[in-house]
């Protein structure tokens, strides 16, 4: 439930501080990691609303070593899904400018992988 809530926040609320901040507190990171796998697959937030999203991500990767036991490879995997997240939305920032918002930006958010 708390995973169906903060997908529908973070593209459709706009007061998303409010509705998502406290939500992430309840997700496990494998439900960060599919509400950031949905956030960057949805075309329709721009893109400081995905930041915004991706910020309260990071949030919940602040929890302290005794909230992460038995999950300490989740939330590193979280970890570099956001750093890809990151890295890809800077990206295609530069692609745009480059050569338009109309030329499709040819890669895609891919969470199992590593950033490097």
């Amino acid at each position: 439930v708390p995973l169906q809530a903060a997908a529908a926040a973070g593209v459709s609320d706009s007061n998303l501080t409010e509705s998502l901040a406290p939500l992430v507190l309840w997700l496990s990171p494998d439900d960060c990691l599919d509400l950031l796998g949905s956030v960057m697959a949805d075309s329709r937030p721009d893109r400081a609303r995905k930041l915004e999203v991706m910020a309260h991500l990071r949030s919940a990767c602040e929890r302290p070593p005794e909230a992460r036991i038995g999950q300490t490879a989740s939330w590193n995997q979280l970890e570099e899904a956001l750093r890809q997240a990151e890295a890809l939305l800077l990206l295609k920032c530069i692609f745009e400018n480059r050569f338009g918002p109309d030329m499709e930006f040819p890669l895609t958010f891919q969470p199992e992988w590593s950033v490097e």
